[in-house]
């Protein structure tokens, strides 16, 4: 793992960890897709596209019953 993740995770607990866990991998995910986009089909969100682009994937993984996001993301 990366050591600020470490850092940044020890202090928490239970499912605000878990939660947390989801955020960092839903973003870097969402980072990763953006980045192909980029290369591959030569197109560029803004950061606020960005932003509720991966807003968007975390509401649809919360209503396919991933719970830890519900918490961070509700509609």
């Amino acid at each position: 793992m990366v050591p600020w993740w470490i850092t940044a995770r020890a202090s928490l607990v239970g499912e605000r960890r878990k939660a947390f866990d989801a955020l960092v991998l839903l973003i870097a995910w969402t980072t990763w897709k953006e980045h192909n986009r980029r290369t591959f089909d030569n197109i560029a969100r803004s950061e606020d596209e960005l932003f509720l682009a991966a807003r968007e994937e975390a509401l649809e993984l919360v209503a396919a019953g991933f719970s830890k996001l519900a918490g961070i993301f509700s509609q």
